[in-house]
């Protein structure tokens, strides 16, 4: 299936209960939101949840990393889009993750069923 479209964009989800450690209070998580569609009418999404202190990554490096990704490229193949993230983003886990759930949540929706079902 071909990916023919995509869009990234910061996601600040409100916590219900603050969060708080030894270092910080966190009242916010700054996610990003990728959507990818296939074949011009399936939309995918994934999700990523940055940490710094985890894997270095912050909302602003997953979107950037996303955008590079993707810059210059027409459609492509959804075996192409997974095949280039698992070696171009191998350094880079929360941008890779959101990647590879919305490319596979398109796939399921194409194919009309559940995305767990695809992971089966």
């Amino acid at each position: 299936m071909k990916i023919t479209d995509w869009q990234v964009r910061e996601w600040d989800v409100p916590m219900r209960s603050p969060y708080r450690s030894a270092q910080r209070l966190t009242t916010t998580a700054h996610n990003i939101l990728l959507t990818v569609t296939v074949e011009g009418e399936f939309t995918g999404v994934g999700e990523s949840a940055p940490a710094t202190y985890v894997t270095g990554e912050t909302q602003a490096s997953v979107m950037d990393t996303l955008r590079r990704f993707f810059a210059n490229h027409g459609p492509m193949s959804s075996e192409a889009v997974l095949a280039r993230a698992a070696t171009e983003l191998a350094d880079a886990p929360g941008a890779r993750g959101a990647v590879e759930i919305a490319v596979q949540d398109a796939i399921a929706r194409a194919m009309g069923v559940p995305l767990y079902r695809l992971l089966n």
